[in-house]
């Protein structure tokens, strides 16, 4: 019998551009400034490295894929 070993997906940490209108990885962007709204969500904001337009205050999203919608 062999040891059973689950390997844990990776989680990305992803923010909603205003700009391209879509989630994007924080690989794919460059940061600005981190900080966290009243009630402790960490929002960043950003140079979306596709449009290189800014983003004030996207909330951060910790997941393995990219979240739906926006």
């Amino acid at each position: 019998a062999y040891p059973f070993r689950m390997i844990e997906p990776e989680l990305h940490n992803w923010v909603w551009c205003d700009h391209c209108l879509e989630w994007k990885d924080t690989d794919e962007v460059s940061f600005i400034e981190r900080k966290e709204d009243v009630y402790g969500k960490d929002l960043l904001t950003f140079t979306c490295d596709a449009c290189n337009r800014d983003t004030i205050g996207s909330i951060i999203i910790s997941s393995v894929s990219k979240p739906k919608g926006g």
